[in-house]
């Protein structure tokens, strides 16, 4: 029975109240702009959904304030009208204190425990409220925090930390020794701790692995995504700064330090042993070379390829990187090669 004056006075100075009966309600979850259902909140971000939500069956708008209609177009509406000064950042807060769906990270049997199916090693410490899925194995000597889920099947290696809050979904591996901090999030089929690829080559050309010893370390508030590989150090740790999001289908070599409050979006490849700043945005499907420095407030492009060191925040893109204005006039300029070909070869004749 969630009303508008409860989402109003969970952000109140994020949120101004523009229009509309306060105390209307009970609010159905968001949906989409371009599909709003009856009672939903709605979010709007561009001028050319204005008049559509207006008229839709949405009971509350929000509008990201550059793009707020002037009053005349609402003051005769029956909705509920607020102005956001980020957009975005209301969405997920909104989203996630009231509309997160009921069934996302709750406790098996509607009761935090271990399931009689799972296997966890006498020496575990286990905090209060947390909840084991059937099949998992959590092994000797780990330290599991309070209200921590461990979703099925998942396999947590002997010495692991992981920090009060955190939610492991299915299917998850933690290798041996792995930290993770608090309230972090690693979604299913995502492996961390495994080892690096390293071999040393014999006289004969023969390939011999080197174990890694070293350990990873996921610092508080970092969001994992699916089918993401996460090696552990050589003989450092591997370590993923806090607040850092990464999205599905990445792969990060041995000796990653990749900083603060970083964005990594799927399909992006590290080789062992780099360094990322603070604060990068990295663009889908980017690869980045082994042994290389990127500093803070970098931007790639997506498919971009790094192979030297980035040492001054900016934008980037392409192969090989260029500052982000030159990649697009490259980019733009590949279709008329094929012309601009017949032309040289036709002046090189009149030479």
């Amino acid at each position: 029975m969630i009303k508008c004056l409860e989402i109003l006075n969970f952000l109140p100075n994020h949120l101004s109240h523009l229009h509309g009966d306060l105390n209307t309600g009970p609010l159905a979850p968001t949906s989409a702009v371009s599909h709003p259902k009856p009672g939903s909140v709605l979010f709007i971000s561009e001028k050319l959904h204005i008049e559509e939500a207006i008229n839709s069956q949405a009971t509350l708008l929000i509008f990201d304030e550059k793009v707020c209609p002037p009053e005349n177009n609402y003051k005769n509406s029956d909705k509920v009208i607020f102005s956001c000064k980020n957009l975005h950042a209301c969405m997920a807060w909104i989203n996630q204190k009231f509309f997160t769906p009921a069934h996302y990270g709750k406790n098996f049997d509607n009761q935090p425990g271990v399931h009689p199916s799972a296997h966890i090693a006498q020496s575990v410490a286990l905090g209060k409220n947390v909840t084991i899925g059937p099949g998992a194995c959590v092994d000797e000597n780990c330290v599991i925090g309070e209200n921590v889920y461990i979703g099925p099947n998942s396999v947590i290696e002997a010495g692991c930390q992981i920090g009060e809050g955190s939610h492991i979904f299915p299917l998850v591996f933690l290798g041996h020794d792995t930290i993770v901090g608090k309230n972090c999030k690693i979604q299913s089929n995502t492996s961390i701790g495994t080892d690096g690829f390293g071999y040393g080559a014999t006289d004969k050309g023969e390939h011999i692995f080197k174990p890694h010893l070293g350990n990873v370390i996921l610092h508080d508030n970092v969001d994992i995504g699916a089918g993401v590989f996460i090696d552990r150090g050589t003989y450092e740790n591997s370590e993923i700064g806090e607040g850092t999001k990464i999205d599905n289908n990445c792969h990060f070599g041995h000796n990653i330090i990749l900083g603060k409050h970083n964005l990594v979006t799927g399909g992006f490849i590290a080789a062992g042993s780099v360094t990322i700043g603070d604060h990068c945005v990295i663009g889908g499907r980017t690869t980045v070379t082994g042994h290389i420095k990127i500093a803070s407030q970098v931007m790639l492009a997506g498919l971009s390829g790094v192979s030297k060191s980035i040492l001054k925040p900016g934008m980037y893109g392409g192969y090989p990187l260029q500052s982000l204005k030159a990649s697009l006039k490259t980019v733009a300029s590949l279709p008329h090669l094929p012309d601009l070909r017949k032309v040289i070869k036709k002046l090189s004749k009149n030479i």
